[in-house]
């Protein structure tokens, strides 16, 4: 499993994969405006293929009161794919991937969740679309 390797599936997914440095590609629509997606890293080490979605929420998920807990109920939704607080506290979508058996499918498959993901919970999250109310914000 090399850089190559995974731009190539990422590149046959119809996203554009851009050798950022010797391990790490920059994911990113083809054409502007054909997904709406911020853009995204693959980093691979020895043992990992690393995806990372930084700053997923963008500036309104700073305002939401239960960041923490209206994160944990997603990730218990979510398969493959979660979200992560960065070193300032600033969500993240990540997967990762142990390279011993990936294939092309499994990995098609956590970038095609990351993308699908970023957009149905950055509504949740940020109040545009309501979550469920957390059982401190139903009692009393």
């Amino acid at each position: 499993m090399d850089l190559g390797t995974l731009k190539g599936w990422i590149d046959g997914l119809g996203y554009r994969a851009d050798i950022e440095n010797p391990s790490t590609l920059r994911v990113r629509p083809r054409e502007e405006g054909v997904a709406a997606f911020p853009p995204f890293f693959v980093q691979h080490a020895e043992s990992w293929v690393v995806l990372s979605m930084l700053d997923v929420l963008g500036d309104e998920a700073r305002l939401v009161k239960e960041l923490p807990l209206r994160l944990l109920g997603a990730n218990r939704d979510m398969r493959l794919v979660k979200f992560a607080l960065d070193e300032h506290d600033t969500p993240l979508l990540c997967a990762e991937l142990p390279t011993e058996s990936l294939d092309q499918s499994e990995l098609a498959d956590a970038v095609e969740r990351l993308i699908q993901y970023a957009t149905t919970y950055r509504r949740a999250v940020t109040g545009v679309i309501a979550l469920p109310p957390t059982p401190s914000s139903t009692s009393g």
